[in-house]
């Protein structure tokens, strides 16, 4: 149950990964310059790379002149695949406005990109353009907002034409004399796909999460998500909140809290943050109907070694089931700075 993504369920029986890498980057002004190689080799094939080996390049770059910015890396692999990521950055003051454009060849496997793509799993591949746009509203109020237009590079096994979409998100922040701070953000998806029978979708999701500094030491936040999804004339539901409180007892920082959920299927199912061990993906897949408990404790024992311990409680009914599922998780990591 804890491996969600494909990457994940991609490693799950692997217990070796070598990885060595060489970067250089050339700054010349405000500009640079950069080549990457990397390699690695897992300890058995992974099924969605159906190989051992990967080997990556790419070039990246970044020019700069005023107000304006151009950034981009291009990236292959040793079978020819190749992805693009590019953008342009315009800053006259305050207000902040992008463009960025990506393309991803068919079948291309890129460990390192996940973050600025739209689709996940097998198929690697798509391409997309976005806008973007951030400045600063009276009262201090921030706001940042983009709209990103995607589609799938090459056809399903079918033959009917590739899905594509268009997503678009708008986010406010408030910082109340530093010791309260508000986030609110929409986002809404469209997405077409062509099937046997084409169809429609229209994915709303509003969030909200909150920071109140109760004392110096005590901090209770507090996330809130609900989601709205819409397939022809078929509705569906889900939301999720959560609270958690903050003690820093330096060098000790303990975290607990709860978390309830409810949706109506799996296709509502919502991500809800849940602290736990750094580097790992610590958004559980919240559906059905349910409660989550945690309780988390770093201790920085000295500059070299820091201990994490996590322990959770979950109570699950999933859609359609009457019984409920109780899960109890214990971690445990040392992390050695060198």
């Amino acid at each position: 149950g804890l491996h969600v993504t494909q990457g994940q369920i991609d490693r799950r029986e692997n217990l070796l990964q070598n990885q060595y890498g060489l970067a250089a980057v050339y700054n010349f002004g405000s500009n640079q310059l950069g080549l990457l190689n990397y390699s690695s080799l897992w300890g058995r094939s992974l099924e969605t790379l159906g190989s051992r080996h990967l080997h990556m390049s790419s070039i990246y770059h970044k020019f700069q002149t005023g107000a304006w910015k151009l950034s981009g890396e291009y990236a292959f692999d040793y079978q020819g695949k190749y992805a693009i990521q590019s953008g342009l950055l315009y800053t006259p003051g305050k207000i902040k406005i992008g463009i960025g454009y990506r393309y991803f060849s068919p079948q291309l496997f890129g460990d390192m990109s996940s973050t600025i793509r739209h689709y996940s799993g097998r198929l690697k591949n798509e391409k997309g353009i976005n806008l973007g746009l951030a400045f600063t509203l009276p009262a201090e109020i921030k706001f940042t907002g983009y709209i990103d237009f995607f589609s799938r590079v090459a056809p399903p096994n079918n033959g009917s034409p590739p899905p594509l979409g268009k997503e678009s998100l708008v986010q406010l922040y408030k910082n109340f004399n530093s010791s309260y701070k508000i986030w609110l953000k929409y986002k809404q998806m469209y997405e077409i796909f062509h099937s046997d029978a084409n169809f429609c979708s229209l994915k709303k999701q509003f969030k909200l999460k909150s920071h109140l500094e109760i004392t110096h030491y005590l901090d209770l936040i507090t996330r809130f998500i609900y989601n709205n999804l819409q397939t022809g004339n078929n509705e569906q539901n889900g939301l999720a909140i959560s609270n958690s409180l903050e003690i820093d007892l330096n060098p000790i920082n303990i975290i607990f809290g709860s978390s309830n959920f409810y949706t109506d299927s799996y296709e509502s199912r919502v991500y809800l943050y849940e602290p736990g061990i750094p580097l790992r993906f610590n958004l559980p897949v919240l559906y059905g109907t349910g409660r989550r408990y945690f309780f988390t404790i770093n201790y920085r024992i000295n500059e070299i070694f820091l201990l994490y311990f996590v322990c959770s409680y979950a109570e699950q009914r999933k859609i359609n089931q009457n019984k409920w599922n109780r899960k109890k998780l214990f971690e445990l990591q040392l992390e050695i700075n060198l």
